[in-house]
């Protein structure tokens, strides 16, 4: 059994690219890439990244404020 990992809002390796911050909470290789998860700081009216298709792995988004439109 692994050791629980707790980071809270604002905690871990964060990075910073065209206006967003993104903290990375787990990495894929941690839990043997199964999955990975990330806290997303996105401004108002961020356009995201244009349209496109992973074909290794789905997004599932929790929205804690605003609103997301995804196509």
């Amino acid at each position: 059994m692994q050791e629980a990992i707790v980071l809270f809002a604002g905690e871990g390796e964060t990075l910073v690219a065209s206006g967003t911050r993104t903290i990375i909470k787990m990495k894929s290789e941690v839990v043997g890439g199964r999955f990975s998860l990330a806290e997303y700081d996105l401004p108002a009216d961020f356009p995201g990244p244009p349209p496109h298709v992973h074909k290794t792995f789905e997004h599932v988004w929790y929205v804690l404020a605003g609103e997301l439109q995804v196509q």
